[in-house]
C-alpha cells in the first residue's frame, strides 16, 4: 500500500514539474493520459463493435414502428451515440493544450484520407463509368513537413 502511495505522490510531482501548478493543465495531463492508456482505447473498440452488432442485429430482425424492438435499439443507438460525443469532447479536452495542435493533427489525417474514400464510393456508385484517377497521396517527406 505504501508503495502505490509513493508512486501516486511521484507521478503527482512529475505532472507538476511538466505541467506547472494550474489544476486545468493538470487535468489535462491527466486526461490526456487516460485518454491514449490501453484501457481506454480498448473500450472505446468494444463500443465500435458493440454499435455494429447493434446495427447488424436491428437490420436483420426489422422491428416494427412503434414496437418495443424498436424503441430497444432506438435507446441503444442513442446510448453509443451519446458515449462517442463524450468520448470526442474528452479527446477534445486532452488535446486543447497549444491550441488544439494534436487534435488539429488528427483531424489533418482524417481530411486526407476522406477524398480517396469518396473517389472509391464515387467509382462504386458510377460502376467504373469514369476512370478518375484518385487524389494525389501525400509523400513521405511532405507528411513530415507538415506533421505537428
Amino acid at each position: 500500500m505504501a508503495i502505490r502511495e509513493a508512486q501516486k505522490r511521484r507521478r503527482e510531482r512529475d505532472l507538476f514539474a511538466l505541467y506547472g501548478h494550474s489544476t486545468l493543465e493538470l487535468w489535462r495531463a491527466k486526461t490526456l493520459n487516460y485518454y491514449r492508456s490501453h484501457l481506454s482505447q480498448y473500450i472505446v473498440a468494444v463500443v465500435i463493435v458493440l454499435g455494429f452488432v447493434v446495427d447488424v442485429a436491428e437490420a436483420q430482425l426489422l422491428p416494427d414502428e412503434g414496437s418495443e424492438g424498436e424503441r430497444v435499439f432506438l435507446l441503444l443507438d442513442i446510448v453509443i451515440t451519446a458515449f462517442f460525443t463524450v468520448e470526442i469532447l474528452v479527446n477534445l479536452f486532452a488535446s486543447s493544450a497549444d491550441c488544439f495542435r494534436i487534435f488539429c493533427a488528427q483531424a489533418l489525417i482524417l481530411k486526407k484520407s476522406v477524398p480517396g474514400q469518396i473517389y472509391c464510393i464515387k467509382a462504386y456508385e458510377e460502376d467504373f463509368s469514369e476512370c478518375v484517377p484518385p487524389p494525389q497521396t501525400v509523400s513521405a517527406s511532405s507528411a513530415r513537413r507538415h506533421s505537428f
